[in-house]
């Protein structure tokens, strides 16, 4: 049994696999895209004896050492040596002689008999732990952790983009690697780690779990240890402080928990199993996960209420699953999607007593798991005055950034760039793929204490840039357009979106061949569009959804012109696919479309040229944000489409939409954003308003709460 995001899966004795819950990427492995409530089983295995849950994948390990996996493959997580989304078990390529297997947010990781570790999919923060981090150091097929032997157990840590990755050693010795901001590896530094590095004080571990940020240990004598993140008292500490090593867990801070044999964590609580078969949890306990009956955050270790004789537990991102020794399988705390199946009365509401799962029974074994964080969990913001403020995951009311006055314009992704009246370009963030531009791309290992491993908290000057008019970011690259006309980028390479006919990183700007006149840039992802003063549009790099609209998926590094657009006065770019809005006022969508991004009645079927969205006249601008997209009417209301999982197309619901629907209650709009999950707009009297994605309680309401229609935020506005 194993907790993955918003799916579940659970092993029965007979060696079958069987899941529930979200189900959009495939990850139930039923041969569907459909999502369920009640357990079905994956298709086309026997003979499994583990299995795990990611955020939005699957893996499975038979009695031959063969691993097995199904759902996302956007970054190779699957290890079959392709990207594809499969929505069937798929056979991982090159490895066997397996005995244990984990699910990261969006990488897998192998225990081999002969005691080494192998990962493969997301690479970008070093969680592989080859000694290699980027946005190009994914790997679709297994690689080898360096410098580990003897490993007896694996677990791998849950955040969507920055994981951190665990082994036990068989001398008891802990060893980490990955994102490491918090202080979840526990070597006593916040500094990212590409190879494995030794957790600080402590031995005799016999049971390790990774969370959000943080990870929990058990030690032969019973005793739980746990360092990292701890703003929700996950740690268990009683108190709030992230610890940077690891730290013994408490009962009310006086008398040590003893008597544990395994733990899990979540994205903000942990749960322990005591050898009498009781529970102890604590944590975030806004939805009930820590199963004591209330939603008051715990930060000392509560008694999970009425259940016993529990044989595994396993925590999802925020909720609790628990295997008895019947065989039957307990579940409580968040139910959102349908991740507790349908043990809650109305199958829908969150649940803060253990309840038993219907139609699971012979349940065999219980596996601690990963959740997930979706990024995008704040917001930034620019005032009339050209003053920048942002609040979000750490600071929950608007905060004004430094140094950062007569700001004209602000682009943002996990590094942001700040455009000045003067034309120069300003940048922080992430910058190991170099894309703030300032020469910068090794890891800073110095003693400055402004920054931490590969993000730059300092607001740096892009080098070599002046008459800047207009900027833009990718995942990992950056785009400016002079007022010449030119185009100029910077950052990570590895498909060409740069556009300066090579895949080489640059971490200085560099002109794009062959452009000229241009009066628009856009870039999300892997890919960039130039608009020119003639109306057409030039696309370049990542092309695997036809997001370039030249008929191909084959990658470009020099631009390519978007086949059959001409009188265009606008383009956006999302994660696979892009948009265009014409002098007409119509808009035209191409590339990926699993989530009805194309807004032609269609999902799941790629366009490889333009098509016109439908039921949309009169339009004044546009918004395409990784998987949806927005436009403004001429009336000032504001239209969506696409993905909607947590309601960040603002209509109310929580379901996908292929054609566009109007944003409840939003009149007045004149300016709009969104990111992966939550979205913002600002009415023609200075407020601000935010719907969707809510985990942090960034929408400044006093709750994590999603929130599917638009709220205003309090107490600010942007102009009188």
């Amino acid at each position: 049994m194993d907790a993955g995001n918003s799916h579940n899966v659970v092993l029965k004795s007979d060696g079958t696999v069987w899941t529930w819950g979200q189900n959009k990427k495939g990850q139930l492995g039923d041969g569907t895209l459909s999502s369920s409530k009640v357990p079905v089983k994956a298709k086309g295995l026997s003979d499994v004896v583990m299995a795990a849950a990611g955020s939005e994948h699957t893996v499975a390990l038979k009695k031959d050492g063969t691993v097995w996996c199904w759902g996302s493959n956007f970054l190779g997580q699957l290890g079959d040596g392709s990207r594809d989304n499969k929505n069937v078990p798929v056979k991982v390529k090159g490895i066997e002689g397996v005995k244990a297997v984990a699910a990261g947010g969006k990488h897998t990781v192998a225990l081999k008999k002969d005691g080494t570790v192998w990962c493969w999919g997301d690479g970008q923060v070093g969680q592989l732990g080859n000694g290699m981090a980027g946005s190009d150091k994914c790997s679709t097929k297994p690689v080898k952790v360096e410098g580990l032997s003897d490993i007896t157990a694996i677990d791998a840590g849950c955040d969507f983009f920055f994981n951190h990755t665990v082994a036990l050693r068989k001398d008891g010795t802990v060893w980490t690697w990955g994102w490491n901001e918090y202080g979840a590896l526990g070597d006593g530094t916040t500094t990212k780690r590409t190879k494995p590095v030794q957790v600080k004080g402590i031995k005799d571990v016999k049971a390790i779990a990774a969370g959000f940020y943080h990870t929990v240990a058990v030690k032969t004598d019973g005793t739980v240890w746990a360092w990292g993140y701890n703003a929700v008292g996950q740690l268990g500490t009683g108190g709030t402080t992230n610890k940077l090593a690891p730290q013994q867990v408490y009962d009310n801070t006086v008398f040590p928990i003893t008597g544990v044999v395994s733990v899990a964590a979540g994205a903000g609580h942990t749960v322990a199993l005591k050898s009498d078969g009781t529970m102890l949890a604590w944590g975030h306990n806004r939805f009930g996960q820590v199963g004591d009956g209330t939603t008051v955050q715990k930060n000392c270790p509560a008694a999970v209420k009425g259940i016993s004789g529990v044989t595994g537990v396993s925590a999802g991102e925020a909720y609790t699953l628990a295997l008895r020794k019947d065989g039957t399988v307990w579940c409580w705390g968040w139910n959102e999607k349908g991740e507790l199946g349908a043990a809650a009365a109305g199958n829908s509401e969150d649940v803060v007593i253990p309840q038993k799962i219907n139609g699971v029974n012979s349940a065999g074994e219980c596996f601690a798991g990963s959740c997930f964080s979706e990024p995008g969990a704040g917001f930034t913001v620019l005032k009339k005055d050209g003053t920048v403020w942002s609040w979000g995951k750490e600071n929950m009311s608007p905060e004004q950034l430094p140094d950062m006055k007569d700001t004209t314009f602000i682009s943002s992704d996990l590094h942001t760039l700040v455009l000045k009246t003067d034309g120069t370009v300003w940048a922080w963030g992430e910058y190991g793929d170099g894309q703030l531009g300032d020469g910068s791309m090794q890891e800073d290992t110095g003693p400055n204490q402004l920054d931490s491993g590969f993000i730059k908290k300092r607001r740096i000057k892009v080098s070599g840039l002046t008459g800047v008019t207009s900027i833009s970011v990718g995942s990992f690259h950056s785009v400016a357009l002079k007022k010449d006309g030119t185009v100029w980028t910077w950052g990570e390479n590895g498909d060409g979106q740069l556009g300066d006919g090579t895949t080489a990183d640059r971490s200085k700007p560099v002109k794009v061949a062959g452009l000229r006149d241009v009066t628009a840039v856009a870039a999300e992802g892997r890919h960039t569009m130039a608009l020119t003063k003639e109306g057409t549009v030039w696309t370049w790099g990542w092309n695997k959804y036809y997001q370039l609209g030249d008929g191909t998926n084959i990658n470009r590094t020099k631009p390519v012109k978007v086949s059959g657009l001409k009188d265009v006065k606008a383009i956006s770019s999302g994660e696979g696919h892009s948009l265009a809005l014409k002098k007409d006022g119509t808009i035209w969508a191409w590339g990926g479309n699993f989530d009805g991004q194309a807004g032609d009645g269609t999902d799941h079927n790629k366009k490889s040229s333009p098509v016109k969205v439908k039921g949309l006249s009169g339009v004044k601008a546009v918004v395409a944000c990784p998987n949806n997209n927005f436009a403004l009417i001429s009336d000032g209301t504001l239209w969506a489409w696409g993905d909607n999982e947590c309601g960040q197309l603002g209509d109310g619901t929580k379901e996908d939409r292929d054609t566009p629907v109007k944003v409840k209650g939003l009149t007045g709009v004149i300016s709009f954003d969104g990111t992966y999950n939550s979205s913002i707009a600002v009415k023609n009297d200075g407020s601000v308003w935010c719907w969707g994605n809510n985990k942090y309680g960034q929408m400044g309401h006093g709750t994590a709460l999603q929130i599917e229609t638009p709220v205003q935020f309090p107490d600010l506005k942007l102009f009188k």
